[in-house]
């Protein structure tokens, strides 16, 4: 499943009390308990201030380009928005085909609406590659020590 099939409003709903029946409705990358929460449980329970996205993308072999484009295009997009920070997109090296980007937003808010502007939506649904989404607040930041 690709960024094309999640379906941003009920991510949206699923961020607010009482609506279980959203997170069925997310791509079972986001949906799925393998650290013990969903994504949707994380939009709920997101503390308030600056938070960091990671998300990877398995990428098949042949579509490292296209992905980078699609991914270009959702990026613009997104910075844009009110509320984003920065973002990075790191490619694989050695064989590997799994791509992670890490973004900054001001919130948890800021970045739910930035995922339902139309804008974002047209750019993600050209996307075909299987992602997996995490939210996390950044603890500490360690520069060179030269």
């Amino acid at each position: 499943m690709g960024l094309r099939q999640i379906i941003v409003p009920a991510m949206l709903a699923a961020a607010l009390p009482g609506a279980g029946r959203a997170e069925q409705i997310l791509s079972l990358s986001d949906a799925q308990k393998s650290d013990g929460t969903s994504f949707a449980e994380q939009l709920r329970s997101a503390p308030t201030g600056q938070i960091v996205l990671l998300n990877t993308f398995l990428v098949p072999e042949g579509e490292a380009e296209a992905f980078r484009q699609g991914w270009a295009r959702a990026a613009e997009v997104l910075r844009r928005q009110p509320g984003f920070v920065s973002t990075t997109l790191h490619r694989p090296v050695g064989g590997s085909r799994l791509w992670v980007n890490h973004a900054v937003w001001e919130s948890v808010s800021a970045f739910m609406a930035a995922l339902a502007s139309p804008d974002f939506k047209a750019a993600a649904a050209s996307m075909r590659q299987t992602g997996f989404r995490r939210l996390y607040q950044a603890e500490r930041t360690l520069g060179s020590a030269r």
